[in-house]
């Protein structure tokens, strides 16, 4: 009789699991990064300090008053080249929001290998013998409302999430992800969705979260090209329009709606807290220029 009770119940709580997912929740897989030498991740944080100065790009920028105004979401590079940055930005969150326990990564699928435009992963990501584990609740639950296909193949070697793995191990070890990557031509209803399903998890979780944006702006430009349209990428990201933006020179506008949308009912302010590109970064003439903005995106959660 127990036998049959347990039998009965197994069944009963895969049959709730399957009705309020869609689809059964099994243990996620695990993506193995690889290891950069430790001594290269230290030398990134410890060559950080000296960027200290430079982030307040936006000299006219004062953080708002506000202590309900917080920085909910954000834009950063994915490229390796600028370590120290990425370390800086990463320690500077942790000192403004030490409570995240959730971070929303939203980035180009650069291999266009989603399916349907849009792939939400569930997997966790082991990096330098520490894992980095999957708001696997959240993501399942999106999957279901987007009609998606869990598909982690994606995910591995894909830049615009793996590069931020071991910055978020370092300065936030007890947050969960969601990673979100985005083909070129994603229909425009589908990110539609997806910001909705956003912002009505934000709703209820805004102190929690964080909605990073894995964006790198010019791409192979010469410098008088590169300096005039990060003029106009400037004002865009500084006015956050939720409408579609094509005079975005970047290499996922798509990223970019999906976070203006997802915060468009909150009252909010930009800060572009770093802006540099690889010629000026590294010091040397370089052909092909791709340039690179930092922001935070300040909203008032109690509104």
């Amino acid at each position: 009789m127990i036998i049959f009770q347990k039998i009965f119940f197994i069944t009963l709580l895969s049959f709730l699991v399957f009705s309020v997912f869609g689809q059964k929740i099994t243990e996620p897989q695990t993506i193995y990064l690889s290891d950069p030498p430790v001594t290269k991740f230290d030398h990134w944080t410890v060559s950080s300090d000296k960027y200290r100065d430079l982030f307040g790009d936006d000299k006219d920028f004062r953080e708002p008053d506000q202590s309900a105004c917080i920085p909910l979401g954000g834009i950063i590079s994915h490229h390796n080249l600028l370590g120290p940055l990425l370390a800086r930005y990463f320690n500077w969150l942790s000192e403004k929001r030490k409570n995240i326990k959730h971070i929303v990564i939203i980035g180009p699928d650069h291999y266009s290998r989603s399916q349907k435009g849009i792939n939400i992963g569930t997997g966790n990501f082991h990096w330098n013998g520490k894992t980095v584990l999957n708001d696997y609740i959240v993501s399942n639950d999106w999957i279901r409302k987007l009609h998606l296909e869990i598909d982690g193949f994606p995910f591995y070697e894909e830049h615009s999430i793996t590069t931020f793995i071991p910055f978020i191990s370092r300065y936030f070890p007890t947050a969960r992800v969601t990673p979100v990557i985005i083909r070129h031509d994603c229909p425009l209803r589908l990110l539609k969705e997806l910001s909705s399903h956003i912002s009505r998890y934000l709703t209820g979780y805004s102190e929690q979260a964080f909605i990073l944006v894995s964006i790198d702006f010019c791409h192979n430009l010469s410098r008088d090209e590169t300096d005039k349209r990060d003029k106009i990428n400037r004002g865009i990201i500084v006015s956050l329009p939720h409408r579609f933006s094509c005079q975005l020179t970047c290499d996922s506008k798509r990223s970019f709606y999906v976070l203006a949308n997802s915060l468009k009912e909150y009252e909010k302010k930009v800060h572009v807290l770093f802006h540099t590109d690889n010629e000026v970064y590294l010091g040397k003439h370089q052909e092909n220029i791709t340039s690179y903005f930092f922001s935070a995106v300040y909203c008032d959660v109690n509104k």
